[in-house]
């Protein structure tokens, strides 16, 4: 019987992408800026402040697992490949349904290359992260306990407080850097070694009080990230000295680098470290969760999906859009999937077939000419 690996991460995976829709649906299709109504306005952006920690959560995961493990050029390989069939897919269809019209050589280039990473600024600073992943663990690996420890508390002060403090005119990291992901991607594997759970700040408190304060800790920092900004908001412009301090946090309103939302994403990926499943469905779905990104956030599809499935149809003031918010979610999420799957059916149907495999090996060799010491 085939051994069925534990689930608890590949569902924070699935959930963490799922959230990534959510946020794309509310911010790409202007739900908030067609929002006519303060009150849903202010429920929506409660929903931003608790989910920000949807893009965190994948890195710190890459940070955990990857800073046990060395770089496969296998995977970026299939990466790469995965990111140029979207784009000669979508391109392709765009052109079929006049989303693009005059075209130029330079726009297929710019669509279809390696160029086509400039369209998800995740994927190229993610990727980047991993080819130096093995520089990174090596790091890691000369580290004491203390030394870890100490590095992680002075990046989180300045690549995290001092930006929120003084609205990145001290230091300028908005969440989207390089430097951004190592962090996070460093404080996954300093989780790994010494798991949070068996300090002594917890290691005498129950599993469920252990989840519950996660769970409360998790709410509390993102309800206090909200009301922190919008009472920024609220004094904005008063007087010089309160209009100097709302501009600070306004600067950081919804960076992924906040200190808030720093501790979030580990509260986050604490809670699904306790869980307990094994479930082969979530495994297989998610492994689809890179192509749902891939499809639905391409600038050329953010462009027109969110007008074809009537979330960015204009001024709306009804409590209805809570239902349409998750009801188009859940469609660009499983229609996504579900394209996903057909792409790795072909490809798996592809490469299994004689004439593939004697070129993939003859590739293997060629690369391996240069470096015999290759991982794949």
């Amino acid at each position: 019987m085939k051994k069925i690996r534990t689930s608890k991460f590949e569902l924070m995976r699935i959930i963490s992408m799922f959230l990534i829709v959510v946020w794309h649906v509310i911010i790409h299709g202007n739900v908030i800026t067609n929002c006519m109504n303060p009150a849903i306005r202010i429920v929506l952006q409660v929903i931003l402040f608790l989910i920000i920690i949807h893009v965190n959560s994948f890195v710190i995961l890459s940070g955990y697992f990857q800073s046990k493990s060395t770089v496969k050029l296998s995977k970026i390989i299939k990466l790469l490949l995965q990111v140029i069939f979207y784009s000669i897919l979508i391109l392709t269809v765009a052109i079929r349904l006049g989303w693009v019209q005059n075209y130029t050589i330079v726009t297929v280039i710019n669509n279809i290359g390696i160029t086509s990473l400039n369209n998800y600024w995740f994927i190229k600073i993610y990727l980047i992260m991993y080819i130096f992943s093995d520089y990174i663990n090596k790091f890691i690996d000369r580290l004491t306990r203390k030394e870890y420890k100490n590095f992680i508390i002075l990046c989180f002060i300045v690549l995290s407080i001092i930006p929120f403090l003084t609205g990145h005119r001290v230091v300028e990291n908005n969440g989207y850097t390089f430097f951004n992901f190592i962090f996070i991607y460093m404080i996954g594997g300093y989780l790994r070694r010494y798991p949070l759970k068996e300090t002594y700040h917890f290691k005498n408190i129950s599993l469920n009080g252990y989840r519950m304060f996660l769970i409360c800790g998790f709410f509390l920092l993102g309800f206090t990230n909200f009301l922190l900004n919008y009472f920024a908001a609220q004094i904005n412009g008063m007087d010089s000295i309160f209009s100097e301090v709302s501009s600070r946090i306004l600067a950081t309103h919804l960076n992924y680098s906040t200190p808030f939302v720093m501790i979030q994403t580990i509260f986050y990926f604490e809670f699904f470290k306790t869980l307990k499943c094994k479930m082969h469905w979530i495994n297989k779905v998610s492994s689809f969760v890179f192509g749902i990104y891939l499809l639905h956030d391409n600038e050329i599809v953010r462009n027109h999906i969110y007008k074809i499935l009537k979330i960015d149809n204009g001024p709306f003031d009804s409590y209805t859009i809570f239902l349409k918010i998750v009801l188009v979610s859940l469609c660009i999420f499983i229609i996504c999937c579900l394209i996903e799957w057909i792409r790795k059916k072909i490809c798996e149907k592809l490469c299994n077939l004689e004439g593939s495999k004697k070129y993939i090996n003859k590739l293997k060799q060629f690369i391996n000419s240069f470096n015999g010491n290759i991982n794949w």
